[in-house]
């Protein structure tokens, strides 16, 4: 989650310096586990993103954002990895 803001926003902006503070104080709280943690979070939305979408479905049989959501050039979907557009 750190790195994904500090990668997003310049150096010098807000939320990319509130993101270095919050690792600093994420990690000096949770210490060397820290790491292992953001590993498992990582793994476990690695886990969610290779599920078929049949896994998503809700109560009343429908996709939720079957569309998807078009972000930066990148389509995201339910259950999927990402596809790449080129928008012209």
């Amino acid at each position: 989650m750190f790195e994904n803001a500090k990668l997003y926003n310049e150096d010098e902006s807000l939320i990319y310096k509130d993101a270095v503070d919050l690792q600093v104080s994420y990690t000096v709280y949770f210490g060397p586990s820290a790491d292992a943690m953001q590993m498992e979070a990582r793994m476990l939305a690695e886990q969610e993103k290779r599920k078929p979408d049949s896994e998503f479905v809700m109560e009343d049989g429908r996709l939720p954002l079957p569309e998807g959501i078009l972000h930066n050039g990148t389509l995201w979907k339910v259950g999927t990895t990402p596809c790449f557009l080129v928008v012209k």
